[in-house]
């Protein structure tokens, strides 16, 4: 059973094909939103908030589905990132290049930078210009 609260969610926006995450899900006082931009090249990823175990599923679940995209994932908002969210960031790289897409960094918060800067994987991941 599909947890309806989980499905991404799909409107129009003066043109703009928007996928947004179901509402953000808030767990043990944390936050965290997703939104997709398609009609944009390179798609844009947007997240705000705590990037965890619970956000990285959700973040997984909203992108996947476009792996075949060319996405720029924005960083800027992100007050929190873990290895859980690291994790996903790094798979979702993964899926995207073995079917045919690209996910770059783009712009990322001082905690953003700091978590890359520690751990080494930011050559991983494509740099965005932006």
């Amino acid at each position: 059973m599909v947890d309806a609260s989980l499905e991404p969610r799909v409107s129009g926006l003066g043109g703009v094909h928007i996928v947004r995450a179901a509402p953000p899900r808030r767990h043990c006082g944390s936050n965290f939103d997703a939104t997709l931009v398609l009609d944009v090249q390179p798609a844009r990823l947007l997240l705000r908030g705590e990037l965890d175990l619970h956000a990285g599923a959700q973040l997984t679940e909203l992108a996947s589905p476009y792996a075949t995209k060319r996405m720029v994932v924005d960083l800027t908002d992100i007050d929190f990132i873990d290895s859980s969210g690291l994790n996903a960031l790094l798979s979702l790289h993964a899926r995207s290049a073995s079917a045919g897409g690209a996910l770059m960094v783009g712009p990322m918060s001082p905690v953003a930078e700091r978590l890359f800067d520690m751990t080494g994987t930011l050559h991983y991941l494509r740099r965005a210009d932006c």
